[in-house]
């Protein structure tokens, strides 16, 4: 059994894409009533997913507890804290204007 070639005429399908918006805007009603069904079943399909799923889901035998790790967690505050200092520190400084002798300004 021989299986037959499908041929896509891209001359039709350009034709029916520009067509598209003149079609779209002589049935604007149908249109929109196309896109607000389709955002309604896509919202709805998220809300099943998000919260009817999520409720369902049994979290009784989660009884396992998970310990923060203090060496990484001390490491992580510690640099936090040296970025703290050096961000305070970098506020008293006074850095001198570059571009004040590049002026085409008189000196006064």
């Amino acid at each position: 059994m021989r299986i037959k070639e499908i041929k896509i005429d891209k001359t039709k399908i350009l034709k029916l894409l520009k067509r598209f918006p003149l079609l779209t805007a002589n049935h604007a009603f149908s249109a929109c009533l196309i896109l607000f069904l389709s955002a309604l079943l896509i919202g709805s399909v998220v809300f099943y997913k998000y919260f009817i799923l999520a409720q369902k889901i049994d979290l009784s035998d989660l009884n396992d507890s998970y310990l923060l790790n203090e060496e990484g967690y001390q490491e992580i505050k510690n640099t936090w804290q040296k970025q703290e200092t050096i961000l305070e520190q970098s506020d008293s400084k006074e850095y001198p204007n570059p571009f004040i002798e590049s002026l085409p300004f008189p000196k006064q």
